[in-house]
Order: structure tokens, then C-alpha cells, then sequence
């Protein structure tokens, strides 16, 4: 495969398939993925991936300098029309992602906050959201079917979202400060997050965890401003 000045790749000089291929003689490249995206660079780091073809008027490194944001968007994580969930992919059956996330809902489903997606028929978000006033709130949606598991009302201000994996175990928090942590849900039983546990027809690329923002009906885009992202295998 040769990849051509416009962006497109060729292969096998346009010969066709074929079993033997010579490979050419490239140096090894050792590339380190970050565990902490403070958002400081002008491009998203490798790790971050769009779960569909991004719209790029929706998300920005440059808007806020130093955080991602995300406008909030008219569809939620349950529709595929749904743009700009940027997520990274989960490589431990133990760890915890915690962001943080600068957020001002004031009309009713307006939310941001943290996922971990399977596809738009399996996911749990852990958001902050508007619902008559601030809450944060955990929700499940398990193969199409959507429940709450946990909610607490929390005052104005940047607000600290985390998720706790420990194998089939999830569990999301929120703090004012990183520091007192208050439970809000979770689930014990997260086997729908992979190609065993769903019921889709074809199976996806695993469970992925990062962000997203969406207006919950309210029509509104406003920012969704994302300090930062850690995640921590232990």
C-alpha cells in the first residue's frame, strides 16, 4: 500500500490483490499514548477517536485555548446522527477516567459529560445536565431500553466527573474540588458494553470512554468546555 500526494492510497501499484507483497524497509516508530490530555495542542492527540465523521464546526481546540469544546448538538447518543462523541479506547478491565468540565445548562436536557460507549444502543453517561435546575445524573441505555441510575442535585461552578471500572463494575462520581468524592450510580452488570453483552446485529469496535455534549431538545449549541482528561489503569 503506498499512500499518494492527494491523500489517497494505491494498492499493489493498481495491479490487483496478490499473495506476496515486498514490504518496504521502514524504521520503527515508538509512539506513547498520553494518559493525561490537558487539550494544549493546536490537534487532538492520536488516541482520540470521533464515533462517526466528525462535523468539525462543533468541536474546537482553539475556541477556549487550553480545553476541548464541544457545543452541545441536536441528537443524543441513542441516534446515529449524533456528531463530535470523541471517546478513546478502553484497554484494561481496571481503571478510572475522570474529567473536567466547565458547563452552563439553563434550559431543560441540555447535558455534557463523560460516556463509555458501546454504540448508540449501549452506553452509560455520567453528565451534567439541566432538568428544572443542575443535576448530575447517571444514565444507563441497555440495548435501546434507557434508565436512570443515579442522580444529585450540584451547585454552578466547574464540576469533576469520574468513572470507576473494575471489571463488569461502574460506578460515576462527581467532586467540586478532585478531592470529596460523592457517589451518584452506577451498575454491576456492564456486559452489554462489548460484542458478547449486546444485542446488536453486528458487532462494534469495543468499549470506548470520553465525551460528549448534546441539547437534549432545547435547539441551543453552547460550549461544553472540557479542562481536561485522565484516564488510570490499575
Amino acid at each position: 500500500m503506498q499512500w499518494r500526494e492527494d491523500d489517497w492510497f494505491v494498492i499493489n501499484n493498481l495491479h490487483g490483490p496478490s499473495t506476496i507483497q515486498a514490504a518496504p524497509n521502514l524504521p520503527e516508530v515508538k509512539w506513547e499514548e498520553k494518559d493525561f490530555d490537558d487539550f494544549l495542542d493546536d490537534s487532538l492527540d492520536l488516541q482520540w477517536q470521533f464515533v462517526r465523521n466528525p462535523d468539525h464546526s462543533g468541536w474546537s481546540l482553539t475556541e477556549k485555548p487550553g480545553s476541548l469544546r464541544l457545543w452541545t448538538g441536536d441528537a443524543d447518543l441513542g441516534e446515529i446522527k449524533a456528531k463530535n462523541t470523541i471517546v478513546r479506547r478502553e484497554k484494561h478491565h481496571q481503571y478510572s477516567a475522570v474529567l473536567k468540565l466547565c458547563f452552563a445548562p439553563s434550559e431543560n436536557g441540555e447535558q455534557a459529560g463523560l460516556t463509555c460507549y458501546y454504540s448508540t444502543n449501549n452506553y452509560l453517561i455520567c453528565c451534567l445536565i439541566y432538568e428544572d435546575r443542575l443535576k448530575v445524573k447517571v444514565i444507563e441505555n441497555r440495548n435501546g431500553v434507557q434508565k436512570t441510575l443515579g442522580e444529585k442535585n450540584v451547585k454552578e461552578g466547574p464540576i469533576y466527573v469520574k468513572a470507576v471500572i473494575n471489571k463488569q463494575t461502574r460506578n460515576f462520581y462527581y467532586s467540586y474540588e478532585e478531592k470529596h468524592w460523592h457517589h451518584v450510580g452506577g451498575t454491576e452488570d456492564a456486559t452489554f458494553l462489548s460484542d458478547e453483552g449486546s444485542r446488536d446485529e453486528k458487532g462494534h469496535t469495543g468499549t470506548m470512554v470520553g465525551m460528549f455534549a448534546n441539547n437534549g431538545g432545547s435547539n441551543r449549541g453552547i460550549p461544553a468546555d472540557f479542562d481536561w482528561f485522565r484516564y488510570t489503569a490499575f
